[in-house]
Parts: structure tokens; sequence; C-alpha cells
């Protein structure tokens, strides 16, 4: 970063966990590394000219967030600390995370703030309700959510700061993801 304070934790979780998904998964995987708004809006702009219904995409973003009238920001290496054209907007990322034809879409952040973008404003909210354990061990169950289009976001944190870097130099969310990764035998699910 230029004007924010460097972290870090990011270059080290996306290597661990694009080497994880790259030799135990089969994903082909691209890592961006210190990049500005711009780039980290091709890039996903990008994928909604080469993917299609087949494919399965992660986008994990790690680095600065911030928030300014309930709007999320993505902080690029070169945003300056003061509110500008350079911080990325998470509904610009929404937008471009639309265009993308890809099956299924898991969007993982691990960023300061970012939570707050999917927090309702709505007290009688309902809970979720995932499957059972009998669904959670049924080759069937997991066929048919196989065949379903998705779209998931998962957030380190909520209308806060987050850790950078506490356990082997990870963050709290990667290296939590990373051990579901490296212990998974069966299969795994978000829900």
């Amino acid at each position: 970063y230029i004007h924010w304070d460097d972290l870090k934790s990011p270059n080290k979780d996306v290597d661990a966990i694009g080497l994880t998904l790259k030799n135990d998964y089969g994903f082909e995987v691209e890592i961006l590394k210190n990049a500005n708004r711009a780039t980290i809006l091709d890039k996903i702009y990008e994928y909604s000219d080469k993917t299609s219904d087949k494919d399965n995409v992660l986008i994990y973003y790690t680095g600065h967030g911030d928030i300014k009238n309930n709007n999320a920001y993505w902080i690029g290496t070169d945003s300056k600390k003061k509110i500008s054209s350079d911080w990325l907007n998470v509904k610009d990322v929404d937008a471009a995370i639309g265009l993308i034809k890809a099956k299924d879409l898991l969007l993982m952040v691990d960023a300061c703030y970012f939570g707050i973008r999917f927090k309702s404003n709505n007290s009688s909210d309902k809970k979720i309700i995932g499957p059972t354990e009998e669904q959670m061990n049924d080759e069937k169950y997991f066929n048919k959510v196989l065949n379903r289009r998705s779209r998931l976001v998962m957030t380190s944190g909520n209308q806060e700061p987050v850790v950078d870097s506490l356990i082997d130099g990870h963050s709290p969310f990667a290296f939590i993801f990373l051990d579901i990764l490296r212990n998974n035998t069966t299969y795994e699910t978000t829900q």
C-alpha cells in the first residue's frame, strides 16, 4: 500500500489458498497481488467473457476495506486515505460479478467492514435453515445441490475491523478456510 499501512497476511493467504485449490482440488488459479481498483474490476469483468454456465468461480479478496455512509469499499494499493475514485465500492463489484456466467460463484472477502454490505436492517430476519445431518451424508443430496446455480458471499467480519495476521502468519479467516480445505475428506458445503 502507498497510503495505507501494509498488511502482513494477504500475500501469504492467497499463495497458500491458491496452491491448495490448484494441487488438491484441480482449480485453475489466478492471483492478483497489490492491485488497484481498475485492475481488480478489469479482472472480474474478464471472467464475464471466459466463463460459462458449467464453471465454478471463487473470488477471494483480502486487503484493506473501509466504510463511508453504510457503503463498503475495497482499498486498492494506490488508494488514498481520503475517499476518492480509487476506492472500489462493493456495488461496483456486485455489478461486475453479476456479469459472470458461472454456474456457481463464491465471493470470499477478508477485509474490514465488508459484512455491512450484507447486513439486514430487519430485526425479524428468518433464520437460514441448512441441510439436515442426513442430507449432509447423502450423495443424492449433493448431486441435487450440484445441479443448482448459486451465488454466495462469505465475509470475515461485520461492521468492524478484522485481524490481519494471527495464526501461522495467516488471518483467522484464511487459516480456517485453509484448515477446511486441507482436512476435507468427502464433501464440503457452505451451508
